[in-house]
């Protein structure tokens, strides 16, 4: 149907994951933990993190698309805004 010989393709469907598609699984499921943690970091941090806490190399890209992959934005912080008028000090106007 697809030119995929009925044996080729369950021959591919019975194999194992292979050691790139766990690594990755394994980074997703990291990069979900450090999110949960830490939700106002976005990615670049998270690499940042990886890179100097546990000594892997991993690209931004990456870890942009395991963002994408599940979803998730880090989120602003709100504004400090003062909602009061603050008190003025004339002795140093003068």
């Amino acid at each position: 149907m697809m030119g995929v010989s009925r044996a080729g393709y369950y021959k591919w469907k019975r194999r194992d994951p292979s050691t790139r598609d766990l690594n990755r699984e394994t980074m997703v499921e990291f990069v979900e933990q450090m999110h949960s943690e830490h939700s106002t970091h976005g990615y670049r941090w998270v690499v940042a993190f990886i890179r100097n806490e546990l000594r892997a190399t991993v690209s931004d890209n990456f870890v942009y698309k395991c963002f994408r992959y599940l979803g998730i934005q880090s989120e602003t912080r709100p504004c400090f805004a003062i909602g009061y008028d603050t008190p003025v000090n004339y002795h140093l106007i003068s």
